[in-house]
C-alpha cells in the first residue's frame, strides 16, 4: 500500500469513528475533528511533498468570525465570558479551517478505495443510537462508570441524532460507492427514521422533513426558486427581532397549544426569542458582545410559559447574532448567506446542489431553535460535516476530479453548513 493508500484509509476510517462519536461521547466533536485537521492536513505533507493550498474565501469566513468576535470586547458587557469565548475560537477555528481546506484538495481518485467507510460509520453510528434508546443506555452508562441499569434521559442523545440527520446526505453518496442506489437509501434511511420515531428531539426530526424535503421538492433548475430561499432567509435574518415579539404577544398561546407544538417547548422558545430581541434592539448598532446572553439578568420576561428570565443563549442563531453584533454583525452574516447560495447556485451541478443544500437547509432547523452557535461541541460537529459535504460533492454521478470552485481555490462557499 503506497502514502497515499495509507492517508486514504486512516483519513476515511477516523471520519467514519467521528461520526459514531456523538451518540455517547458528543463533547469529543469539538477536540476531535480539530484533531484531524492538524493530523491529516500535515500528514497530507507526507503523501504529496506540499501542504494542502489555503482556500481564500474560507479564511474570509473564518477570520471574520473570530474578527468579530474579538472586536466586540471592545463594546462587551462582560469582558470575562467575551474574552473566554474569544480565546476558544482562538483554539478551534484554526484547526477547523485546515480540515476544510483538505477536503477541498483531496480528489476522488485516491479517496475511492475507503470512502464507503464513512458511510458504514454512519450505519454504525445510528444502529448504536438505536441500541442506547431500545437498552436503557447501557453504553452511554458503561463509558461514565456508572451503574449500566442507571436510567437515562432521552434527552441525552438529541444532539446525536441531529448531527445524523444532517451528515446523512453525505453517508449516502458515500454508500453508493460500494451498493446499489437502492441499498443505501434502504441502509441510511431505514434505521434512520427508526431513531428518529425513538428520540424526543423535535430538532432532529424537523431537520430530517426539511432536509428531505428540500432535497425531493426543491426546484434546483429554478431561478425564481433559488432568488426565492435568499430573500426569504435574508429577510428572516434583518427583521427576525422585529416580528418576533408580536407574534408571541398575540400567537405564541395558539401555537403552544397546536398538535406536537407543546412537547417542542414552542412557548418558551418564543417567550426567550421575545425578551432576548427586545433587549438586542435597545443597542441595535454592535450589541452586546460574544456570549453576553448568559451573563444577562435583568431580560424583560413575559413569564407566560417559564417562571424566569436568564438563558444560556437565545435558541436562534439570528437573535443570538443581534445581541451579540447588532446590526455590524448580522450585515456580514447576510453578506455571507447571500454569497454562500449563490454560490452554490452559479457554481455546482444539479446533482452536488442535492448534497449541499438539503445538508444545509437541515442545519438550519437547529441552529434557528436549538443550539447556541459557540459551542464548540457543535461548532466542530458543523466544520466536520462540512468536511464530509466537500468530500461527497466529488463522488456524484456528474463529479470530475476537482470541484467547479478548486480552480485558483478563490470560490468556496463561506460554510456547507
Amino acid at each position: 500500500m503506497d502514502k497515499s493508500l495509507y492517508f486514504s484509509f486512516f483519513l476515511c476510517l477516523f471520519s467514519a469513528i467521528t461520526l459514531i462519536l456523538p451518540v455517547d461521547a458528543p463533547s469529543a466533536m469539538a477536540p476531535v475533528p480539530a484533531a484531524m485537521g492538524l493530523i491529516f492536513y500535515g500528514w497530507s505533507y507526507q503523501t504529496r511533498e506540499r501542504f494542502p493550498p489555503f482556500n481564500r474565501s474560507i479564511l474570509i469566513f473564518s477570520g471574520v468570525v473570530f474578527g468579530l468576535s474579538a472586536t466586540s470586547l471592545f463594546w462587551a458587557k462582560d469582558i470575562e465570558i467575551s474574552l473566554k469565548q474569544v480565546k476558544q475560537s482562538a483554539v478551534l477555528l484554526p484547526p477547523f479551517t485546515l480540515l476544510v481546506c483538505l477536503a477541498l484538495s483531496l480528489e476522488r481518485k485516491n479517496l475511492l478505495k475507503h470512502i464507503y467507510f464513512i458511510g458504514y460509520g454512519f450505519i454504525v453510528s445510528v444502529i448504536l443510537l438505536i441500541v442506547e434508546f431500545k437498552l436503557n443506555a447501557p453504553f452511554f452508562n458503561l463509558l461514565r462508570g456508572y451503574p449500566i441499569n442507571k436510567s437515562v434521559e432521552t434527552y441525552e442523545f438529541n444532539r446525536a441524532g441531529v448531527i445524523l440527520v444532517i451528515s446523512s446526505f453525505a453517508a449516502l453518496v458515500f454508500l453508493k460507492t460500494k451498493v446499489k442506489t437502492s441499498m443505501a437509501t434502504v441502509f441510511v434511511i431505514t434505521p434512520l427514521l427508526f431513531a428518529l420515531y425513538l428520540t424526543d428531539s423535535f430538532a432532529a426530526q424537523l431537520a430530517f422533513v426539511v432536509g428531505y424535503g428540500t432535497l425531493l421538492f426543491f426546484p434546483y433548475q429554478s431561478r425564481l426558486a433559488w432568488t426565492t430561499l435568499k430573500i426569504t432567509l435574508l429577510s428572516f435574518m434583518l427583521f427576525a427581532p422585529f416580528i418576533v415579539s408580536p407574534i408571541y404577544t398575540y400567537m405564541a398561546q395558539d401555537i403552544q397549544n397546536l398538535p406536537l407544538m407543546s412537547n417542542a417547548w414552542a412557548g418558551q422558545r418564543l417567550e426567550i426569542w421575545d425578551y432576548v430581541s427586545r433587549y438586542a434592539l435597545q443597542k441595535p448598532l454592535t450589541g452586546y458582545g460574544v456570549e453576553v446572553t448568559r451573563t444577562i439578568t435583568d431580560f424583560d420576561s413575559g413569564r407566560l410559559f417559564a417562571d424566569g428570565n436568564t438563558v444560556m443563549h437565545p435558541h436562534n442563531f439570528v437573535i443570538q447574532i443581534w445581541i451579540e453584533f447588532g446590526l455590524v454583525g448580522i450585515a456580514l452574516a447576510m453578506g455571507m448567506m447571500g454569497t454562500f447560495l449563490t454560490t452554490i447556485q452559479r457554481k455546482f451541478t444539479r446533482a452536488q446542489q442535492k448534497i449541499i443544500l438539503p445538508t444545509f437547509m437541515s442545519a438550519l432547523v437547529p441552529l434557528s431553535f436549538s443550539y447556541g452557535i459557540w459551542q464548540g461541541k457543535w461548532l466542530g460537529a458543523l466544520f466536520f460535516i462540512t468536511f464530509l459535504t466537500i468530500l461527497a460533492t466529488k463522488f456524484t454521478e456528474e463529479s470530475t476530479e476537482r470541484l467547479p470552485f478548486d480552480k485558483g481555490q478563490d470560490n468556496l462557499p463561506n460554510s456547507l453548513t
